[in-house]
């Protein structure tokens, strides 16, 4: 008599979420490939099955290495993107590859991008030199290089000479930064019997 029971219902929320990281940048020469290692968390409460896709600029071939994830709560992985440099491109031209995360549960999606610029090589030489003199006589002639490329590099310098001349290239190697310029000098003997 005038007993009661009483019973909970209880309802949990499981909210859907995402971590994701890093924006990246690479920088290299045409022909090379760039490997961009993102890392992906389901911060939410249950399953999701994530889609990967990317939009880039300029060219450069992108690739999304795996385009799906399934992560359960709380779980985290890592994936890839390949972005190759094409051999035709200029020196500091760039690409940004845009990877979208997308949960198609909620459509909600989450982006960041890949930032690679290609670093070109090149090289500006001057001048062609002309001179004459008596045997046994030696000229000096003086020519400038300039990196006009977008990496440092380092030049091996060598000749080949007719008329049994005696040349020399006084200096054999130079390594030069991106826009930086220097002088190397060449002797050139007469030969006595000239």
């Amino acid at each position: 008599t005038g007993t009661s029971i009483t019973h909970t219902d209880t309802t949990t929320a499981l909210v859907t979420g995402l971590a994701y990281t890093p924006d990246n940048t690479g920088s290299g020469i045409p022909g090379q490939v760039f490997t961009y290692t993102h890392a992906i968390t389901n911060t939410g409460g249950i399953t999701e099955t994530y889609v990967l896709t990317e939009t880039h600029t300029n060219g450069f071939t992108t690739t999304v290495v795996t385009t799906t994830l399934t992560l359960g709560p709380s779980q985290s992985t890592t994936f890839t993107v390949n972005v190759t440099i094409p051999l035709t491109a200029t020196n500091g031209s760039s690409s940004v590859a845009t990877i979208i995360v997308a949960s198609p549960t909620t459509g909600a999606s989450i982006t960041h991008t890949d930032t690679t610029t290609a670093l070109v090589p090149g090289l500006a030489y001057t001048p062609d030199n002309t001179g004459s003199g008596t045997p046994g006589q030696t000229l000096t002639y003086t020519h400038a290089i300039t990196n006009t490329g977008g990496i440092t590099e380092t030049y091996v310098l060598t000749e080949t000479h007719t008329n049994g001349f005696t040349t020399t290239v006084v200096t054999t190697t130079l390594t030069l930064g991106p826009s930086q310029s220097t002088t190397f000098t060449v002797n050139v003997t007469i030969p006595l019997t000239a």
